[in-house]
């Protein structure tokens, strides 16, 4: 099987297939390069194949290895790995040098290989959404020990959440002004998602992250539940992924309430303004044992109560920005802001004369 045949025969694009052919260029094979683009090739299939062995207990892959005597595209070859994100994730995650190209990233690998169809479909759906506003996807490719990974951009960066509880960080200048303008650009990001036709359903201050240096806006969260297609059937685990503090009515209760949908990523935008406005979560005022039985029979938008500081600061903005906050955060979808699109829009209105 050529390059050309498998590549147009795979519903994945391995940005390292590039990569390994450049590589190939500029060093001498023991074999011939056509045999080295037909191992990688019969390499592929059998990972992509569910019902296969770890790909690296088949012949191909160990020619393919033996035809690159000097690896250094390899995975193990490439990163160094440095410091673990998290213990918890969806999957691990490393921020690594990239010795290649001299640089940090992240790289993320299943927890177990029986983990790696939906690692996969949650780095294709990744590698789909190029947006100002979400990390990009640099790179895909498979470990030695037959492992897949992928990484992306490395950002040092602090969440929204810790931004709005931290009041003593002098790196941001933290006006309602400027946590509106990054309300904005999350608003963006989430208006691509859904063009893209998928959801996120679970927004919320901790997964919009803020780079110290240039103040870069980016919408994260896409791991942890991979975006969910508007056409897909959501199961009972995507319905419920949502943070319970910044959850929508119907995604506690979707069998009265109706399934979630694009309205509910205008709740989640919601009730991140609604911190911002009162300096807690819009579903606070429940008990978190019983925050899906109470949140499913509430009625209305949430009681927003005492502004917070910082909206106390510029109280005009504030008032003009409260009933569109309210609004998106009905517990009637058919009353909410009729698409992320509208609910932003509404937002920049109230913006004007205040940037």
């Amino acid at each position: 099987m050529t390059l050309k045949d498998a590549s147009q025969n795979s519903k994945i694009s391995f940005v390292i297939i590039s990569r390994m052919i450049r590589c190939a260029r500029s060093i001498e094979f023991s074999v011939s390069r056509p045999e080295v683009y037909k191992s990688f090739g019969a390499l592929k299939e059998c990972f992509m194949n569910p019902d296969s062995s770890p790909p690296l207990e088949s012949a191909t892959a160990r020619s393919f290895l033996q035809a690159c005597p000097n690896r250094f595209f390899l995975f193990e070859q490439r990163y160094e790995m440095r410091d673990r994100l998290w213990l918890d994730g969806p999957h691990g995650a490393w921020i690594a040098f990239d010795r290649l190209l001299e640089r940090e990233v992240v790289v993320n690998i299943p927890y177990a290989y029986t983990d790696r169809a939906s690692f996969l479909q949650m780095a294709r759906n990744r590698c789909r959404l190029r947006h100002a506003n979400l990390l990009p996807v640099y790179d895909m490719g498979i470990s030695k020990d037959g492992m897949p990974f992928f990484t992306e951009r490395y950002v040092e960066a602090t969440a929204l959440g810790r931004l709005l509880r931290d009041r003593e960080d002098k790196a941001f200048e933290l006006t309602l002004v400027r946590l509106i303008s990054y309300l904005l650009d999350a608003c963006k990001a989430v208006v691509f998602l859904h063009a893209n036709g998928f959801l996120h359903l679970a927004l919320n201050p901790w997964d919009v992250i803020v780079a110290r240096q240039f103040q870069e806006v980016f919408v994260g969260g896409l791991d942890s539940q991979s975006p969910v297609s508007v056409d897909s059937k959501l199961t009972r685990s995507e319905v419920l992924s949502g943070v319970p503090a910044y959850m929508a009515p119907e995604q506690a209760d979707p069998k009265r309430l109706g399934m979630p949908d694009a309205l509910t990523d205008v709740y989640g935008l919601g009730g991140i303004l609604f911190e911002i406005l009162y300096d807690k979560p819009p579903n606070a005022e429940f008990d978190m044992r019983e925050i899906v039985t109470e949140l499913a029979s509430r009625r209305g938008p949430p009681n927003g109560g005492k502004p917070g500081a910082r909206a106390a600061q510029c109280r005009a903005l504030a008032q003009k920005l409260e009933p569109v906050c309210l609004r998106a955060l009905d517990s009637d979808r058919t009353t909410r802001q009729v698409s992320v699109s509208a609910f932003m829009r509404e937002v920049e209105q109230c913006m004007w004369g205040f940037g």
